[in-house]
Parts: C-alpha cells; sequence; structure tokens
C-alpha cells in the first residue's frame, strides 16, 4: 500500500519543484562567487607553471565541454618546439605570458 506516483504522506508539503530554501540560497551565493572569480581566471592561469595550467583548463573543461566519446587525438605537438602548444592554448584563451 504505498504511494501513488506524485503523491506523499503530506498532501499540505512543499511543493514540487520549489526546492530547499537553504539550497537555493547556497546556489545563488555559489554562483555569485563564480561570477566574481571567473573574471581572474585568465591572470590565475597565466600564473602557473605550462603542466599545471593545463591540469586546471582540463579540469574546468569538464564543467563546460560536452562529455564524447572515444577520441583520437589530432593535435599534432612539434617535437623540436613542445612549448608551442602551450603558446597556441595561452594565444586562444588570451593569456599574454611573462618571459
Amino acid at each position: 500500500m504505498g504511494f501513488k506516483p506524485g503523491q506523499s504522506g503530506n498532501p499540505a508539503g512543499r511543493p514540487r519543484g520549489s526546492g530547499i530554501p537553504k539550497t537555493k540560497d547556497l546556489r545563488e551565493k555559489l554562483k555569485e562567487l563564480v561570477s566574481i572569480e571567473i573574471d581572474g581566471l585568465p591572470e590565475l592561469l597565466s600564473q602557473l607553471e605550462p603542466k599545471d595550467r593545463a591540469a586546471m583548463i582540463v579540469q574546468l573543461a569538464r564543467f563546460v565541454l560536452p562529455r564524447v566519446g572515444d577520441l583520437t587525438a589530432g593535435a599534432v605537438v612539434d617535437e623540436e618546439n613542445p612549448s608551442a602548444a602551450f603558446h597556441q592554448l595561452d594565444e586562444f584563451l588570451g593569456i599574454e605570458r611573462q618571459a
């Protein structure tokens, strides 16, 4: 004798989709924090070592790029100048590194 889908034992309870007030407040505060911090991201990334910068970008990309299945790497790294890939990434992100 369970409940029917969409019903609960408390008909006067919280409406469906209204969310928990503390969770809503936390989400709003996190949105504000991310909005403030995102503007400083290029500066933060420019201060990191190349391998750390690449690792951070990979981690952040999970939140903005769609997941894909197996990929074959299409980029070819010049063995004579492997740091060129980082320079291209910096250029793409608009990061100016000091020499």
